[in-house]
């Protein structure tokens, strides 16, 4: 289960993104299996003004990522059963996600991270999260 949602979103819903239609904040789906990371990182990302989503496993995320369609999805890069560059593998071959930026963190460098928009190599400072989730950001609102 996520910590919070944006309200109850029908897979079917069609827009561009999930801000959150009461404050028009970006959105960010936070995809991170340690609860003290995740709590964190949505912390630091609400207290910036991002509507920040968290998701505990690659499936719930994925499926997140797909059903809200945010703005940012920010991936660890060592999950269980899904490693981080399958995820991204996957948003990227996928219509609803194949254009959102997506950050992974993690304490390990040299994987093939292929479409990735940016990698903070944990630990990093809520200066850096906040610089990479806001140039993400300006990168999806850019006309193609």
């Amino acid at each position: 289960m996520p910590s919070e949602r944006a309200g109850v979103v029908s897979s079917s819903v069609s827009r561009e993104s999930s801000s959150d239609p009461r404050t028009n904040e970006p959105c960010v789906l936070i995809i991170d299996d340690d609860p003290q990371v995740a709590h964190v990182t949505r912390f630091i990302l609400k207290r910036s003004g991002f509507h920040a989503i968290t998701a505990s496993t690659p499936e719930e995320g994925l499926h997140l990522a797909i059903e809200l369609r945010p703005d940012v999805i920010i991936c660890d890069g060592a999950l269980p059963r899904i490693s981080g560059p399958e995820v991204l593998r996957i948003l990227k071959s996928t219509p609803e996600t194949a254009t959102t930026p997506v950050i992974i963190m993690s304490g390990h460098e040299g994987l093939d991270y292929q479409g990735l928009f940016t990698f903070l190599k944990k630990p990093f400072d809520a200066a850096t999260l906040i610089g990479a989730t806001r140039n993400a950001l300006a990168m999806r609102m850019q006309p193609a």
